[in-house]
């Protein structure tokens, strides 16, 4: 009786504990939060702009509404998520010649093109997407925030460059803007999303 009243103290201290360091443990996974929840058939809907301009006056502006339709992750890692992207808006394109600018406008209805999120082993995702005259371009992003905050917001490569993502939701916000001559500026803000 002397030998077993050491192990049954032992034990009801050792199953004191473990739920005081399970606590501790999930407390902190609760900050780590998805900035940036990529699943195959979530939509968004965004404004969408797109400005290019090249010389003193020329230059196009596409502006209306996009879906983001997630449709489809590679199988093999790095996991590519495929992104079909549905425009539906207008396109301006105005030129200067002699002087006197003028304007053409072209309605558009349900223009597709490809947007592709890659996850790379540091947690981080990689956004390529569609821009004028360079033909597309890409931005990282951390995925796993440490965070209290709702939402993050951030500046990359220049001050006007910027972006904000939501916990759980993903990208509400971004505007980035590239070139020197030929300068080519691309906008989505969130309306609504992700559906399912």
């Amino acid at each position: 009786m002397k030998n077993i009243l050491p192990v049954i103290s032992f034990l009801v201290l050792l199953i004191a504990l473990v739920p005081s360091c399970r606590k501790s443990v999930v407390n902190k996974e609760d900050k780590f939060n998805d900035y940036l929840p990529l699943k195959v058939g979530a939509k968004y809907k965004y404004e969408y702009t797109v400005i290019y301009s090249y010389g003193a006056s020329n230059g196009s502006i596409k502006k209306g509404e996009c879906t983001w339709n997630f449709i489809s992750m590679s199988v093999d890692t790095p996991f590519v998520y495929k992104v079909e992207q549905t425009f539906t808006g207008y396109y301006i394109l105005w030129y200067n010649p002699d002087s006197v600018v003028h304007k053409d406008s072209t309605h558009i209805e349900n223009e597709i093109s490809t947007l592709n999120f890659t996850g790379l082993d540091n947690g981080k995702i990689d956004f390529s997407f569609d821009i004028p005259y360079w033909n597309h371009d890409n931005l990282t992003f951390e995925r796993f925030i440490q965070s209290e905050r709702t939402d993050t917001c951030f500046t990359f490569y220049r001050p006007f460059n910027r972006g904000c993502l939501r916990k759980n939701v993903g990208i509400t916000s971004l505007d980035y803007t590239t070139g020197g001559n030929n300068v080519s500026r691309v906008q989505w803000v969130l309306i609504e999303g992700p559906t399912y």
